[in-house]
């Protein structure tokens, strides 16, 4: 006998709303250490944006470490398909998901691609615009643009959810 437990929708949207928190605090912290290096190209003071950006990746591991606790109330009252494949019980949440997804994927997709356009007419980037310097740095922002992209989608379809 398979015993189906009983999912409140309230807690599958407690989840899917700290999830997305918790992939914008990630996002921006990859972002972060990309802003670090393009940032610190146009301050004279290098130690002043050093200093500010380290005091706000503070605040950003703290504020993760907050939502991990507080996500975990959620997750411990979902299934665990819904941990890991993102399938919720609620079709507007497996719709909003999707929306979130979709979103970060064609964002992402086209910065790609107008990246690629761009070194492909003039070879590289100029130093001037060039927010990175490297592969890894490159990882990180497309990275993190994929998350912030996700995380705002998801959290503003909520906010339109608890608006109605």
């Amino acid at each position: 006998m398979i015993t189906q437990l009983n999912v409140q929708p309230m807690d599958e949207e407690n989840y899917l709303k700290y999830f997305a928190l918790f992939s914008l605090v990630i996002g921006t912290i990859f972002i972060s250490g990309v802003l670090e290096s393009f940032i610190s190209q146009y301050f004279f003071n290098e130690s002043v944006v050093t200093t500010s950006l380290n005091i706000i990746r503070v605040f950003l591991y703290i504020s993760m470490v907050v939502i991990i606790f507080r996500m975990s109330a959620p997750a411990n009252r979902v299934l665990k398909k819904t941990l890991y494949w993102g399938n919720f019980q609620d079709e507007y949440l497996n719709y909003i998901s999707a929306k979130g997804y979709n979103y970060a994927f064609n964002f992402v997709f086209l910065y790609l691609v107008v990246a690629y356009l761009f070194i492909d007419l003039f070879g590289e980037f100029p130093e001037s615009i060039s927010l990175v310097q490297d592969l890894q740095g490159f990882c990180e922002l497309s990275v993190g643009l994929m998350l912030i992209c996700y995380a705002l989608v998801v959290l503003y379809l909520l906010k339109g959810a608890d608006d109605e």
